[in-house]
């Protein structure tokens, strides 16, 4: 989670989304600089929110940290129980972003290098 908070590049945004909202219920927000984008997303109640990646660049592969809650999260008990996953994706992709109660989600997105 550390990685994500210390690549996340604060008050130097290049375009902010709105995802997903809900008054009292959910928010995902994705934010992009440069051509990395970083989302992040709450769910007071806990539940999945499927994230359209139709904002990336056509035909360009990204590589993708997922930052998740795990089964042993517990937003009261142990809020530090996390998984971090990679994995390649393009425009168009739909991530499933499932969260605990009072739980959260984060993705690293970034373009792969070309070879």
């Amino acid at each position: 989670m550390f990685e994500f908070i210390k690549e996340m590049p604060v008050g130097k945004w290049d375009e902010t989304k709105i995802l997903h909202a809900k008054m009292d219920g959910y928010i995902s927000t994705a934010r992009r600089h440069g051509e990395e984008w970083f989302i992040g997303s709450v769910h007071n109640e806990g539940g999945t929110l499927d994230i359209t990646l139709d904002f990336l660049n056509d035909d360009q592969e990204y590589t993708i940290t997922f930052y998740e809650d795990t089964e042993e999260t517990d937003s009261n008990t142990n809020p530090e129980a996390y998984h971090v996953r990679t994995a390649t994706v393009m425009k168009d992709a739909v991530v499933e972003a499932k969260m605990v109660p009072g739980g959260g989600h984060c993705m690293w997105i970034r373009p792969e290098s070309k070879k």
